[in-house]
């Protein structure tokens, strides 16, 4: 009778899982120019991005200058990344295009130099997630921020407990190879299916890397 109700439990959650867009990661690179400039999603199940906008604060100013994503079509579980037509170059020659690296698309407002929000809407208008805020304080001035595991969306939120915040200057003088080592881009984990239903019931199945 106890194992018929977990598995029923376990259904019911595998019934009710939606898809997510995830705001992962930001990267302020310091090679010449600046470059790159990215930003790391991660697509929890499938996603249409027909309708899809990232929203940019620049400078501590409100949320707005979308930029159409509908170009990114549909996506399933999978790391995408966002950048600009200037810095894909620089973008792959740190981390390649292979892999968790294959999904690079070029978005012309990527362009956040440490104190630049930028949000996630739907189709909707529905601001889905957030990295940073109106803000004019640096928080990733040649350097990056990482979403913690298993965290998010937020929502319109910017919620600094979710990520790891190594500082402003930490990529200063690092080439390719030591921003690649250093950026921990393609490592971010969600839980797997299940497991959080599990947990109530004294149990846990793990989480799924995507790399």
């Amino acid at each position: 009778m106890k194992t018929a109700t977990c598995m029923g439990v376990l259904a019911t959650l595998a019934g009710t899982t939606s898809a997510e867009v995830i705001i992962t990661g930001i990267l302020d690179g310091t090679l010449p120019g600046g470059d790159p400039k990215v930003i790391e999603l991660y697509i929890d199940g499938t996603v249409d991005f027909a309708g899809y906008n990232l929203l940019r604060s620049s400078n501590g100013n409100p949320f707005g200058s979308a930029s159409d994503l509908s170009g990114l079509g549909i996506i399933t579980d999978s790391f995408v990344y966002l950048t600009t037509t200037s810095d894909l170059v620089d973008f792959v020659a740190i981390f390649g295009n292979s892999g968790d690296f294959a999904n690079v698309f070029e978005i012309g407002n990527v362009t956040g130099n440490g104190d630049d929000g930028f949000q996630i809407a739907n189709a909707s208008a529905v601001v889905i997630d957030q990295v940073w805020q109106e803000d004019t304080s640096d928080a990733y001035l040649d350097s990056y921020l990482y979403r913690m595991d298993g965290t998010g969306p937020d929502g319109a939120t910017w919620t600094p407990g979710n990520w790891f915040i190594p500082g402003n200057n930490t990529l200063d003088g690092m080439n390719e190879s030591e921003i690649a080592a250093a950026v921990p881009f393609g490592t971010y984990l969600v839980p797997s299916p299940g497991s959080l239903a599990l947990l109530g019931l004294g149990g846990l199945i793990g989480t799924r890397r995507r790399r």
